[in-house]
């Protein structure tokens, strides 16, 4: 085990507007002795930026740990130790993982200690800089698809075959959850309908989309209509916002229950159609002690299984650097407003 007590992290320092003036890489306590059990410990290689890192600075959201709370939730390196009773992967294995929010404890740091069912083999095809891009978007993707829409009594499950060719809706297919939810829902039998910028349409068809539609178009209503052939639609994820959520909902079909899931806050009071039936999904308390860290270690075979089955790609990758001061500068960058791509900092460890 290494005997070092220091490590350089990317840290919110304060919340506020001015997101650059709010992050820093600093010095941060370094995981020493053994991880605690059912932990595994990274040596982070590679490291993406996701939405929620600059969301939490700019409204101090799930901020426990200022002046130096530890960023970032998708890293890609490799196992350095692991705690007591962890057996889905061992010390030396190059691995992706999600670090959970809630723990305040994130990737963006040398060495990270993570629950074992966020931990994931990294596949060979796949470099550090592209595994990084997709464990949290697995997570979001699954919980809301395989978790969230079941509890209100839709008919979904992550098995091949289970979605024997009905529709289901995703709205924002080009972004990091849509990207995942494309392959996870085409993997179990769904025929996917997205919304994204026509400029997507070659790569979200290649991950299993059946159809692509411009949500730019006015008429981007009637072209799903004809896309569904007639057959009912009541299933929907969206992956936007709150307005294309409603957007989302309006689409479903009106003569029988339908349910639809949404990753963005600012819709709790936003009414629904009577047959439609909404469920927010936030990957947040992900712990062992959590609801969705149980249904994450119980559902962790079948997930693993279908990533492999897939096999899962990565999002396209936009380079940061390999500085931490790289990964740090692209939490701003990513603020400002980024589409089709995952701001990656690569050969940390280097």
């Amino acid at each position: 085990m290494s005997a070092k007590t220091t490590q350089i992290g990317v840290v919110a320092t304060g919340a506020g507007d001015d997101i650059a003036a709010n992050v820093a890489v600093v010095q941060v306590p370094a995981p020493t002795g053994t991880p605690a059990p059912g932990y595994v410990r990274v040596a982070v290689d590679a490291a993406a930026v996701n939405p929620v890192d600059w969301k939490m600075v700019q409204y101090n959201f799930l901020l426990s740990k200022l002046p130096a709370q530890v960023l970032g939730n998708d890293a890609s390196g490799k196992v350095t130790a692991v705690g007591e009773g962890v057996t889905n992967v061992k010390v030396g294995d190059e691995v992706y993982a999600y670090t959970p929010i809630a723990d305040a404890n994130g990737a963006f740091q040398e060495a990270v200690d993570t629950p074992w069912y966020t931990v994931f083999p990294k596949p060979e095809a796949l470099s550090h800089a592209d595994a990084a891009t997709v464990p949290l978007a697995i997570f979001t993707a699954a919980v809301a698809l395989f978790k969230q829409l079941p509890s209100l009594g839709a008919d979904l499950a992550l098995a091949p075959g289970s979605g024997a060719g009905r529709p289901l809706l995703i709205w924002g297919g080009a972004s990091s959850v849509g990207h995942v939810a494309i392959q996870l829902a085409n993997y179990a039998g769904f025929r996917v309908i997205t919304l994204a910028s026509a400029k997507h349409t070659e790569r979200l068809t290649a991950l299993g989309a059946a159809a692509v539609i411009d949500y730019h178009d006015a008429d981007y209503a009637d072209q799903v209509a004809a896309a569904l052939n007639g057959e009912p639609l009541t299933l929907a994820f969206d992956t936007i916002s709150p307005d294309t959520t409603l957007k989302a909902a309006a689409l479903l079909d009106s003569s029988q229950p339908s349910y639809i899931t949404s990753i963005n806050q600012g819709i709790e009071d936003a009414t629904f159609p009577d047959n439609v039936t909404h469920i927010f999904t936030i990957v947040v308390e992900f712990n062992p002690e959590s609801e969705l860290g149980q249904w994450a270690a119980g559902a962790y075979d079948t997930i693993a299984s279908a990533l492999q089955a897939i096999p899962i790609q990565a999002q396209n990758v936009l380079e940061l650097g390999s500085s931490w001061a790289d990964l740090a500068n692209g939490i701003a960058q990513l603020a400002g407003g980024v589409s089709g791509v995952k701001l990656v900092a690569t050969h940390l460890s280097a």
